[in-house]
């Protein structure tokens, strides 16, 4: 791996993290943001790791966080369209915080 691979996926973490701070208002698109955010880092570690000889353990926890982490923010948008909204009035402002 060379050090353009290793600054694009830097560029590509800093692209997602200003996606997810201008789109906070909106739960799905911060949500979708926060995943290739995680993506990005979880590329970021995988290319330290190749050029260091680390150990790919650490990958495997992180990548556990992050399935912790999604099905947390899937659950969080069924219970706020359980509690907050009605079935058919309010289905189209399902994304707004």
């Amino acid at each position: 791996m060379n050090k353009y691979e290793i600054m694009f996926y830097f560029l590509i973490t800093l692209i997602f993290l200003f996606n997810f701070s201008l789109n906070y208002k909106y739960i799905l698109l911060t949500l979708i943001s926060l995943e290739f955010l995680i993506m990005s880092i979880f590329f970021n570690i995988y290319t330290l790791s190749m050029n260091s000889n680390m150990n790919m353990f650490i990958l495997l926890y992180f990548l556990t966080f992050c399935v912790c982490e999604s099905t947390m923010g899937l659950s969080l948008i069924v219970l706020m369209n359980r509690f907050e909204t009605t079935p058919m009035s309010q289905s189209l402002t399902m994304i707004m915080w």
